[in-house]
């Protein structure tokens, strides 16, 4: 271990007389070392200010040696990475530039004292430290593709007053994105004739492709870059000291994406040197405000939008319109649609377009329409094709075309495209797009429920003793059918969910498929008078038909599943619409060909009496022998004449009819005759099913008797 010393009342050499310590050659490498290994020390603690005190004060140690070369070889590479121009130490900057002067003077290194010549020229060393400051900012926060993009860019000397006039030869600003290159260019006849030190210009400058004027430009300014692919202006770019200008520029962006200031470069040709000033893209400010001349000069005016020397550059605006007049939001299922569609051209120049149609759906459509297109021009058609050339359009004209699509059978949301690809016949390589977007919504027009309620049929049941002649019968169709037949009355009431008047056509009731058990005749009731009718907007329309339905074999008497479909063939009221045929799902109907029934008939007499007929028919279909107890109770409201109970037999396929007369004692109410019918053999009591305008619940039937005039 290195010896200790106490140095309380006699201090070290150093510390006693440092001057003769530092004067000494020997310790004067001793601290240029200690100066060294402190540097490392502190760069490995990031302490970059230390150690750029530590590399000035080598320097100067250096300086006072005259060892120009030494101090050269730090303080290059320290001046042009020094923080304290960042942190605003322009004062210990100053000298650091005076240092390094003093040293390029003495080794004749001229790149170096020029540039150190041009900071100590600046005036204003507590602001900036650079001989021109820049300011560069967009007008609008966003563009679009082809179109002008204004913006401002500001030059300012901040030379001392001593200095003479600074004349740029040429300023280049590049950009990252779709932005070229502008070069402005130095042209002295664009001065102004008199100038003042306070006052501070602006230049509109007209920007041009530089193909076919590179040699026009080149020879007759100073340019020091090739011109081919830029934007070529030029204005006067002499700068006196304290001197401002303002440059309006109208660049035009050529593609959509982002784009920023990459750098600004400020070029100088002298008869004895060319210098570049380049400022990077943080070097380049950007201000809040916009010079607009007025008559009493510059006008500044702030802006609440952030200008940036960054710019969002959108798609090209289409200005092709397209309108579709005769658009509804709702339209019917199963409805064929014609829609009127309009183009017009407002663009400059002639246009070549192409339309698309499409229907984009939810996940659970399915089956897009198929669209098919209509021009009135030459009436032509284009089937199951989602495209239609127009071709060249002038400035100004209007098309008028038709897109024919049919309606989806089932209801759903979707949404309506309508997209117009074109291009600018003076462009043909930027295409461009028109987008519309319609939401449509598909609505079934009508639902129905149905009431089915049995009908006497006169046809006389076959004869279960004569199987001879059982399939003796044949029907219209040419089929042959011995089995039992039923008849049945079906009422469709229609509600309607449009919102416009609907014109009711025709409507029948079909079954869904062929049966091999039967056969089945649909016709409509000679009550029913519904063709040809309107129905409103949430109104109900009734409808009646008959269904005749005979078992193909006598033998089979199972219950038969009719399944059946209502087709409503319908128009839109007042328009010249086509039809459209909706069809609407019906319950299944259940005839039981093989269980005895009840059913109950009633006639009001013509008399002044106005007595009721009533008729019971019970039926036998089974291959059995059937014991009925008939009895019909007495009640206040009406007066019977027929037998109060009886015991019946039926043979097998056999049916009988038991006839009342009654006398009403209510008027203007219904009443309500209780027959009961109980089968001994399936021990069981039959349900009375009511005909014709006899109502059925669960207590049986009832019938309305009018109240007297």
């Amino acid at each position: 271990m290195p010896a200790l010393y106490d140095t309380f009342l006699c201090q070290e050499p150093a510390r006693q007389d440092p001057f003769s310590v530092i004067n000494d050659p020997e310790n004067r490498i001793t601290l240029l070392r200690a100066y060294e290994r402190s540097a490392k020390y502190f760069a490995q603690q990031n302490r970059i200010r230390a150690v750029e005190r530590l590399q000035y004060e080598a320097a100067l140690l250096h300086i006072e040696d005259r060892q120009w070369k030494h101090a050269l070889k730090i303080l290059v590479p320290l001046w042009q990475t020094i923080s304290w121009r960042q942190g605003g130490w322009w004062l210990l900057l100053e000298g650091l530039d005076w240092a390094l002067r003093e040293c390029a003077r003495a080794t004749s290194d001229m790149e170096t004292l020029i540039t150190v010549e041009w900071e100590l020229l600046s005036n204003r060393f507590l602001m900036s430290n650079e001989l021109v400051s820049t300011s560069f900012a967009f007008v609008a926060a966003k563009g679009h593709a082809g179109e002008p993009l204004p913006a401002q860019l500001i030059l300012m000397s901040q030379a001392q007053n001593s200095c003479a006039p600074i004349v740029i030869s040429e300023l280049l600003i590049s950009f990252e994105g779709g932005l070229k290159p502008i070069s402005i260019l130095h042209h002295a006849a664009a001065a102004p004739e008199s100038l003042e030190d306070e006052d501070t210009h602006t230049h509109q400058i007209s920007l041009a492709k530089a193909t076919g004027i590179a040699d026009k430009y080149s020879s007759t300014h100073l340019s020091l870059t090739p011109l081919s692919g830029k934007l070529v202006g030029s204005s006067d770019l002499t700068f006196k000291a304290g001197a401002a200008k303002v440059f309006s520029l109208d660049t035009q962006p050529r593609d959509a994406g982002n784009a920023s200031v990459a750098s600004i470069v400020a070029k100088i040709k002298h008869e004895k040197f060319d210098t570049e000033i380049v400022f990077s893209e943080k070097d380049v400010k950007t201000h809040q405000y916009v010079w607009d001349d007025i008559a009493a000069g510059l006008l500044r005016k702030e802006s609440g939008v952030i200008r940036k020397n960054s710019v969002e550059i959108l798609p090209k605006p289409p200005k092709l319109q397209m309108q579709v007049p005769n658009m509804l939001k709702e339209y019917l299922t199963d409805e064929s649609v014609a829609l009127n569609v309009l183009v017009t051209n407002e663009e400059e120049v002639d246009v070549e377009i192409e339309l698309e149609a499409r229907f984009r759906g939810l996940p659970e459509l399915q089956g897009l329409p198929e669209i098919r297109f209509r021009d009135s021009s030459d009436d032509s058609q284009r089937v199951s094709l989602s495209t239609l050339p127009i071709g060249k359009m002038s400035p100004l004209e209007t098309r008028t075309l038709q897109v024919l699509f049919k309606a989806t059978p089932t209801p759903a949301e979707s949404v309506f495209q309508l997209k117009a690809l074109y291009h600018l016949v003076s462009e043909p390589d930027t295409p461009v797009s028109k987008i519309c977007t319609y939401n449509v919504i598909f609505d079934r027009p009508f639902e129905a429920n149905y009431d089915f309620r049995p009908l006497i049929d006169p046809t006389p049941w076959p004869d279960y003793f004569k199987i001879e002649k059982l399939h003796s019968k044949s029907q219209d169709n040419g089929i042959a059918a011995g089995g039992l037949q039923q008849k049945w009355h079906s009422t469709v009431r229609i509600a309607s969910f449009a919102r416009d008047m609907l014109d009711l056509e025709t409507l029948s009731l079909q079954p869904v498929d062929a049966h091999d058990d039967i056969i089945c005749k649909i016709t409509r009731s000679t009550e029913d008078h519904s063709e040809g009718t309107t129905i409103s907007p949430n109104g109900i329309h009734e409808s009646h038909f008959v269904i005749i339905a005979q078992k193909l074999d006598l033998d089979d008497r199972e219950p038969t599943h009719l399944q059946l479909y209502l087709e409503v063939r319908w128009r839109r009221h007042s328009t010249d619409a086509a039809s459209a045929v909706t069809y609407v799902a019906v319950p299944n109907l259940v005839l039981p060909f093989g269980e005895p029934r009840v059913l109950a008939s009633a006639v009001l007499s013509q008399d002044e009496a106005e007595m009721i007929a009533l008729d019971y028919t019970i039926e036998n279909p089974s291959d059995h022998l059937l014991n009925f107890d008939l009895s019909l109770e007495s009640s206040d409201d009406f007066a019977f004449s027929g037998p109060k109970a009886k015991l019946l037999q039926l043979l097998p396929l056999t049916r009988h009819t038991v006839s009342y007369i009654l006398l009403p004692l209510t008027r203007g109410a219904w009443i309500s005759p209780h027959f009961r019918v109980w089968d001994t053999h399936f021990h069981q009591t039959l349900k009375v099913h009511g005909t014709g305008e006899l109502k059925t619940d669960k207590k049986g039937i009832s019938i309305w008797v009018d109240a007297n005039d």
